[in-house]
């Protein structure tokens, strides 16, 4: 939970935050029942992280929560817990800037962002084609994304067959 004084303080401090918005999916309806819509609406506030100029990394926790990044990214979108439920709907991102903070977000987050997180020359190149498009998309439509190609170190990890 991260009310706005400690939004605040963050940037502040220059901490990188690493919030997972899975866990509205996994545990978001458990959050509003024990700690109500007020305190549940401050959880992983990545809309005012952006707003703030904080950077911050995307991610899943797993073990405890699906790996699955399509998930993360389509709830960094919808806050929406499994009783579908949206929590602080402003506080949600839109697809192009979940991804850019699953991708460089990472990447900043360990020291790489010189090395990776960017599609450039000189840069590791890893990367996914999808079957369709999903950017101006309904978000939960990556819930449903298939890969095509996977590419590791510039690579290619995984083609699918067809």
């Amino acid at each position: 939970m991260a009310p706005p004084d400690l939004q605040r303080r963050v940037a502040r401090l220059g901490v990188v935050p690493v919030p997972q918005p899975v866990f509205f999916h996994e545990f978001g309806d458990g959050y509003l029942e024990n700690y109500g819509p007020e305190r549940a609406d401050t959880m992983f506030p990545c809309g005012d992280f952006a707003r703030l100029g904080v950077p911050f990394a995307l991610s899943s926790d797993c073990p405890v929560t699906t790996p699955d990044p399509w998930l993360g990214m389509a709830l960094a979108c919808t806050r929406r817990t499994a009783g579908g439920t949206d929590l602080a709907f402003g506080q949600a991102l839109d697809l192009p800037t979940a991804l850019w903070h699953y991708t460089w977000g990472g990447a900043y987050a360990s020291g790489e962002d010189g090395l990776k997180g960017r599609l450039e020359v000189g840069r590791l190149a890893d990367l996914c084609v999808l079957a369709e498009p999903v950017l101006g998309r309904d978000p939960d439509l990556l819930r449903r994304a298939v890969v095509d190609l996977t590419v590791v170190g510039g690579a290619i990890a995984y083609r699918r067959e067809g």
